[in-house]
């Protein structure tokens, strides 16, 4: 036979799991949209202002204004200082072997010295 205790705790485990789903549940279906109706009103309405704002600062309806001449502007800037540079002859970089582990004994170390220096050799 199981003891009461046990029965109990049980119980009272499956309670608790299910009052956090339903209430976790009914935080997303019912309260949460609430929130989010209410800043994207608010975000809304800031916008609304901004955008009475700069039509109230805009200019008129017809009204022409002349900021200035592109082309004049483009003549005024001077060219910049001349750099005289060096022709550099290009070397190739040297090919670096790989390292080679150290627990190998000399005469191993010989050899695969002389393997890889075949390998990489520009004659082979």
């Amino acid at each position: 036979m199981i003891p009461t205790i046990l029965i109990i705790g049980f119980i009272r485990t499956v309670i608790v799991i299910l009052i956090v789903f339903y209430g976790f549940r009914l935080i997303t279906r019912y309260i949460l949209p609430l929130f989010v109706q209410k800043t994207i009103r608010d975000m809304q309405s800031k916008m609304q202002e901004q955008m009475r704002e700069q039509q109230r600062q805009g200019k008129r309806e017809g009204e022409v204004t002349i900021e200035g001449n592109k082309y004049q502007q483009r003549n005024n800037i001077k060219d910049g200082e001349y750099v005289d540079f060096e022709e550099v002859e290009y070397i190739p970089p040297r090919l670096v072997y790989p390292p080679i582990p150290l627990f190998l004994s000399r005469f191993q170390k010989i050899r695969k010295f002389i393997w890889l220096r075949k390998i990489f050799s520009e004659n082979w």
